[in-house]
C-alpha cells in the first residue's frame, strides 16, 4: 500500500520537504517529467500537463520536413497481464505536424507555461539539418533541447532515431553537431535506446558535453490476434515491429539507468545531471530511477492511461510521504544512495557470504 500524507503524525509534515529540483541550472517544481509522445503532440495537451502540475514537459519529437511522416491508421495495442495493462506497443513515428507549428508552440511555452518545456528534435544524419532545427528553437526561446537518438521502429530504416542512437561515433558526431550550432549556454539532452550497448553510446554523450536521458522504449512484436491471426497492432491483415513501453519494461530501464549513473559517477566525477525514462507510472516507480542516480524520472504511458491532474497528486503525496518517513528534506539527499549497493554478481555473492559468516559468529 503506497503511503499518503494523511496516514503520517502531523507533528512529521512539519519539516517540509521538498520536491524542487535543479536540472542544469534550471528550477524544476518536482521530478516527475512528461516524456514526449502522444501527451505532448499539441498545444492544449502541453498546457493542461503545466496545470496539472509537472515539472517538465518534453514535446513529441519533430522534424524539419513533417511530409516524410506516414504513420499507420492502427499502431497502438495494450499488452495485458490478466485484467492489469502492464505494457503498449506502438508503430507511431514522430509527430506529423510542420515545424513552423513547432516553433509557434515553442513560443507560446515560454510566454505561458510554468514549468520547463523541452522541444524534442530529430533529423537525417546530416549535419546541416540537426544544426538548422537546433538552432531554429534556440531562436524561439529554447533553453534546453532534447535529441531523439532512441526511436527504435520505423525512423532507423531513414538512418534517424535508433540508428544514431546504437552507434556510439554516430552518436558522438551528432550530440557535437548540435553543442557546437547551439553553444555552451543551451543545454542539451540525448534521449537513450534500450536496445544496444548503454554504456558506449552514454560515454558517447557524455564526452559531447550532452545530458544523457533513458531509456525509450524496447524494440518489440505484437502478440498475435487469436481471432485473425495477425500481429497487433494490425492493418490490412499485417503488423510491423514496433516499440513496447509501460510498466513491463521499467526493471530493464533500471538496469539502464543504474549503468549510466556508474559511469557518470566513475568516470565523469558525477558533474553530470542524468534523467530516468522507461515504464515509470508511480511515485514509486519514479523513486526506483531517483535512488539509481537520476534526478528526474520522465513518463509517457503513464499519462495516456491516466488523468494528468490525478496522477501527479498520486506521485506528489507519494514521495513526499516517501520523503517525511524516512527525515528527507530535498530530492537530492537520496538521488544515487542505491548505487553503491549495486554489485557485480560475484562481489554480491562474496559480500553476502562475508555477511552470513560474520552472523553465525554473533
Amino acid at each position: 500500500m503506497s503511503p499518503t500524507l494523511n496516514t503520517l503524525d502531523d507533528s512529521r509534515l512539519l519539516l517540509s520537504p521538498l520536491l524542487e529540483i535543479d536540472f542544469a541550472g534550471f528550477n524544476c517544481r518536482n521530478p516527475f517529467w512528461v516524456a514526449s509522445g502522444p501527451p505532448s503532440s499539441e498545444w492544449e495537451k502541453i498546457k493542461a500537463l503545466d496545470e496539472a502540475g509537472v515539472g517538465a514537459i518534453i514535446g513529441k519529437t519533430c522534424c524539419l520536413d513533417a511530409s516524410l511522416i506516414h504513420n499507420p491508421a492502427s499502431r497502438t495495442a495494450v499488452q495485458m497481464l490478466g485484467k492489469t495493462k502492464i505494457g503498449l506497443i506502438n508503430t507511431e513515428l514522430i509527430s506529423d505536424k510542420d515545424i513552423n507549428e513547432w516553433e509557434r508552440i515553442m513560443e507560446l511555452a515560454v510566454e505561458q507555461l510554468q514549468c520547463l518545456f523541452i522541444p524534442s528534435v530529430m533529423e537525417e544524419p546530416r549535419k546541416d539539418a540537426w544544426q538548422e532545427i537546433a538552432y531554429r528553437f534556440v531562436k524561439r526561446g529554447a533553453k534546453v533541447i532534447k535529441l531523439n537518438l532512441s526511436c527504435g521502429h520505423g525512423m532507423p530504416e531513414r538512418g534517424m532515431g535508433g540508428a544514431v542512437g546504437e552507434v556510439p561515433e554516430a552518436t558522438f558526431n551528432t550530440c557535437s553537431w548540435v553543442k557546437e550550432a547551439v553553444g555552451d549556454g543551451i543545454v542539451v539532452m540525448a534521449k537513450m535506446t534500450g536496445n544496444g550497448d548503454i554504456a558506449s553510446v552514454t560515454r558517447a554523450v557524455l564526452d559531447a558535453h550532452c545530458i544523457p536521458a533513458g531509456i525509450n522504449t524496447i524494440r518489440a512484436l505484437g502478440g498475435v490476434d487469436p481471432k485473425t491471426g495477425s500481429p497487433r497492432p494490425s492493418n490490412s491483415g499485417n503488423g510491423t515491429r514496433g516499440s513496447l513501453s509501460g510498466p513491463a519494461i521499467h526493471w530493464i530501464a533500471c538496469e539502464k539507468v543504474a549503468t549510466m549513473a556508474e559511469i557518470i559517477r566513475d568516470e565523469y566525477d558525477g558533474a553530470v545531471p542524468l534523467v530516468g525514462i522507461g515504464g515509470a507510472d508511480s511515485w514509486d516507480t519514479c523513486l526506483n530511477f531517483l535512488r539509481y542516480g537520476a534526478i528526474a524520472a520522465e513518463m509517457c504511458t503513464a499519462f495516456m492511461f491516466r488523468d494528468p491532474k490525478e496522477l501527479v497528486r498520486e506521485l506528489s503525496d507519494g514521495m513526499l510521504a516517501y520523503m517525511v518517513e524516512h527525515n528527507y528534506s530535498r530530492i537530492t539527499e537520496f538521488v544515487g544512495a542505491s548505487l553503491p549497493h549495486v554489485l557485480g554478481h560475484s562481489e554480491h555473492v562474496k559480500v553476502h557470504e562475508q555477511a552470513k559468516a560474520k552472523r553465525q559468529l554473533v
